[in-house]
């Protein structure tokens, strides 16, 4: 393949992030960023630091620019 048509087919993206401390909530945000051609690819889930017990999720999604 060609540099120059290796180079058009080239996927370029862009990232967003959301966060949530219920599964619930990162559903509803998920199924709706989902709506609009995001992707989720990762999460994780990370000390909140408010309480010994309490935590956060953030999730990472992409999609194609257009």
């Amino acid at each position: 393949m060609e540099k120059g048509k290796a180079e058009e087919q080239q996927v370029r993206w862009e990232y967003q992030t959301t966060s949530a401390q219920l599964p619930e909530e990162l559903v509803t945000r998920a199924n709706a960023l989902g709506q609009q051609g995001w992707e989720m690819v990762s999460c994780i889930v990370h000390p909140n630091g408010t309480s010994w017990n309490s935590t956060v999720t953030i999730a990472y999604f992409k999609r194609p620019v257009t």
